[in-house]
C-alpha cells in the first residue's frame, strides 16, 4: 500500500515539472568532466529550502539517477569520463566510438543506466520492510557509535590515506559542536559572533566545499574541459539498446553486484563501475575481447553505475550512514526538509520514503530517453573554455547559498569554505568526511549524553554495542595493516 501511496505523492504536475528540470541539470553536470553529481547537488540545494519534501527530492534524488549516463556520454564520444565513476566505461566505450560505433554504444549504455535504477530502487523498496525491523533494535547507544563506525568507514575508504579522511572527518565533528551545547545550553566557539550561535549552516558548507572548491581547482588548470574531436552519435542506437536485453544475464548480475557495493558505506559507484566491469571479463566466453571494444564493456559498468542509487540510500535512510559522497550531500537535504533519517523516517515518512523509489525509477528511465536526444549537444559543453563557465557556476552557486536564509555572511562562509575545499583537494583530504561529521556530530553528542543519562558507561557493554565496537576497531586497524604488508611484498 505505502508502495502505491508514494507513486501517487509524485504524479502530481509540479513534482513531475521539478523531476525533468532535475534530470536535464544532472545530465550537463554529468557529462562535463570534473563536475558531476556533488557539484550538481551542492548548488541544487539551497534552491530546495522552501520546496515542499516531495518536490525537492524529485529535483535532487530524480535527477541524480540520470548524472551517470551524463557520464557516459562524454566518456564513450571523447574518451574523457564525466564522472570518476564512470572511467571503466571509457575501456570499451570509447573504441567503440572509434569503430564508427558510438550511437550504439550510447544506447546501451543508456538502457542499461535505466535498468540499473529500476534494480536498484526495487531493491530498496524490498528492504525497507526488513529494515523497519532491525532499526527497532537500536537504542541511543548502538545509535551513538554506528555513527562514529560509518564516520570512521568513510574515512578508511577515502582515496588517499586513512588518518588524512580521519582528519578531515574529525574536522566535521569539531565543526558541528559551534553554537550551543544541547544539555546545558552554552554557547560553544561562536568567538562572540551572533551569526555562528546556530552552529554552522549545511547549505554554505556544501556548496563551497564542492561546487566553489572544484570551480577553483578546475579555473587553476585551465583550457577546456574536454579538447578531442566530437563524433557522430545518432547511428545504431537501437541496436545498442537490444543488445542489452540480449545480455540480460550480465545485466541482472551487474544491477546487483552495483546495489551490494552501493550499501556499504564509502564505496561509491566508481568502486561499482570497475568491479562489474572486472565481473563481465572474468565471466565472458571472450575475455580477450574486452578493451578493444566490445559491448558488455559498456552495459556492465553502467548497469552497476545506476544500480548502486538505491544499495547506497539503505544506510542513509536507515542509520543516516552516507552510501558515498553524493548521499552525504543528500543526507543534509533530508535535514533541511525537517527529515530525521533512522527509525522515524521508516516509520512515520514511509510513503514518502517509498517516493523515493518511484523517484530513482522515473528519474532512470527519463534520463537515458532525454540523454540520447541530447547527448551531442551536451558533449559540445565540454569544448567550452571553463574560464566562461566558471563565473556562472559561482554566481549560480553563492546565489544559492544567499536564498537559503537571505544572509549575506553565508556568502562569506561559502567563500572561505570554497577556498578550504580546494586546499583539501590539491592536498589529498576527502570533502565527504567533513559534511558527514558536520551532518552526524549532532545525532552523535545527543546520543552519548542520553547514553551516559540512561545506562551510564556500561552502555559500551550492550551486546549490539560490543558487535559495533568489534567493527570498529577493525575499520580502524585493517587500513593501518595494509602499508607494512605492502612494503613487506
Amino acid at each position: 500500500m505505502a508502495l502505491f501511496q508514494g507513486l501517487l505523492l509524485l504524479l502530481n504536475p509540479v513534482s513531475l515539472i521539478y523531476l525533468v528540470l532535475g534530470v536535464l541539470l544532472f545530465l550537463i553536470f554529468g557529462a562535463m568532466p570534473g563536475l558531476g553529481g556533488p557539484v550538481a547537488f551542492a548548488i541544487l540545494i539551497p534552491l530546495t529550502y522552501t520546496m515542499d519534501p516531495i518536490s525537492a527530492f524529485a529535483l535532487l534524488v530524480g535527477g541524480h539517477s540520470a548524472v551517470m549516463f551524463g557520464g557516459s556520454i562524454s566518456a564513450i564520444l571523447i574518451n574523457t569520463p564525466g564522472t570518476g565513476q564512470n572511467v571503466a566505461t571509457t575501456f570499451d566505450g570509447y573504441p567503440l566510438t572509434q569503430q564508427g560505433r558510438a550511437g550504439e554504444a550510447l544506447g546501451a549504455s543508456a538502457t542499461s543506466s535505466a535498468m540499473g535504477s529500476v534494480v536498484g530502487a526495487f531493491f530498496l523498496a524490498g528492504m525497507i520492510p526488513i529494515l523497519r525491523k532491525v532499526v527497532l533494535l537500536f537504542g541511543p547507544p548502538e545509535l551513538f557509535l554506528i555513527c562514529i563506525f560509518g564516520l570512521t568507514t568513510i574515512a578508511a575508504v577515502s582515496k588517499g590515506s586513512f588518518l588524512k579522511g580521519l582528519v578531515a572527518g574529525v574536522l566535521g565533528l569539531l565543526l558541528s559542536f559551534v553554537g550551543f551545547e544541547p544539555v546545558s545550553g552554552d554557547l560553544r566557539y561562536t568567538f562572540g559572533t551572533l551569526y555562528l550561535w546556530d552552529g554552522i549552516d549545511l547549505i554554505p558548507m556544501i556548496v563551497g566545499l564542492f561546487a566553489i572548491g572544484e570551480v577553483i581547482h578546475l579555473s587553476t588548470v585551465g583550457g577546456a574541459i574536454a579538447k578531442k574531436k566530437i563524433p557522430e552519435a545518432a547511428v545504431g542506437v537501437l541496436k545498442g539498446v537490444k543488445a542489452v536485453f540480449k545480455h540480460w544475464f550480465l545485466m541482472i548480475r551487474c544491477a546487483i553486484i552495483g546495489t551490494i557495493i552501493g550499501i556499504i558505506p564509502g564505496a561509491g559507484g566508481a568502486v561499482a563501475n570497475v568491479v562489474a566491469y572486472g565481473h563481465a571479463v572474468s565471466t565472458s566466453k571472450h575475455p580477450e575481447k574486452f578493451g578493444t571494444g566490445i559491448i558488455e564493456g559498456v552495459i556492465a559498468p553502467e548497469t552497476a553505475n545506476d544500480a548502486k542509487d538505491g544499495g547506497a540510500l539503505i544506510p542513509t535512510v536507515a542509520f543516516g550512514i552516507p552510501g558515498s559522497e553524493t548521499m552525504a550531500i543528500l543526507l543534509g537535504a533530508f535535514l533541511i526538509q525537517g527529515l530525521q533519517p533512522g527509525p522515524e523516517m521508516l516509520t512515520k515518512h514511509l510513503p514518502f520514503l517509498f517516493s523515493l523509489v518511484w523517484m530513482i525509477v522515473l528519474g532512470g528511465i527519463l534520463g537515458a530517453i532525454v540523454g540520447l536526444s541530447v547527448a551531442r549537444r551536451l558533449t559540445r559543453l565540454t569544448m567550452v573554455p571553463f574560464s566562461l563557465l566558471a563565473p556562472f557556476i559561482i554566481a549560480v552557486a553563492l546565489l544559492g547559498s544567499f536564498s537559503s536564509r537571505g544572509l549575506l555572511n553565508d556568502v562569506f562562509l561559502t567563500v572561505i569554505f570554497g577556498f578550504f575545499g580546494y586546499g583539501m583537494k590539491k592536498y589529498g583530504y576527502p570533502r565527504a568526511p567533513v559534511v558527514i561529521g558536520l551532518v552526524l556530530g549532532h545525532i552523535v553528542e545527543k546520543n552519548f549524553h542520553l547514553s551516559l543519562q540512561l545506562f551510564g558507561w556500561y552502555f559500551l557493554l550492550r551486546p549490539l554495542t560490543l558487535v559495533l565496537l568489534v567493527m570498529l576497531a577493525m575499520v580502524t586497524t585493517l587500513p593501518l595493516l595494509r602499508k607494512p604488508r605492502r612494503r613487506q611484498g
